[in-house]
């Protein structure tokens, strides 16, 4: 009986890492790490290492770190909406609401720090004084 279990849960093992690796790549995107977040998005949105797994060195991938809500970018355990990797007064749960650089305080350049500009009304991505629509 012990050895039909263990062959069982070995057996379902095996399934769910092949479909683990299925679902990674089902989406036809570069993932050079194997973390499950495509390079793209580690380039684009994440400002991860798209070559490291785990950007923070904390022991968990950047995926795993990114569907529990916690920062790819701390290796302490600490949330997205706790976490302002950049100092700019956004956390990077916003940052990630506004699309901004969660690395980088001034995204646009413009002199003024992403959360600055949200607070005032001002579009952090654009470097004119350009108003956030509603």
């Amino acid at each position: 009986m012990r050895y039909k279990l263990r062959v069982i849960i070995f057996l379902l093992l095996i399934l769910f890492v092949l479909f683990d690796i299925i679902v990674v790549n089902a989406n036809n995107l570069l993932d050079s790490d194997l973390d499950g977040v495509p390079d793209k998005d580690e380039i684009e949105i994440y400002f991860t290492d798209p070559y490291n797994k785990d950007t923070d060195k904390d022991g968990y991938n950047d995926w795993l770190e990114l569907v529990s809500g916690f920062s790819p970018h701390n290796p302490e355990p600490i949330k997205l909406e706790d976490n302002d990797q950049d100092r700019d007064g956004l956390t990077d749960r916003m940052e990630l609401n506004f699309h901004t650089n969660l690395l980088k305080a001034d995204t646009d350049e413009d002199g003024h720090s992403d959360g600055d500009e949200i607070v005032n009304g001002y579009d952090p991505l654009q470097n004119k004084k350009v108003k956030l629509s509603k």
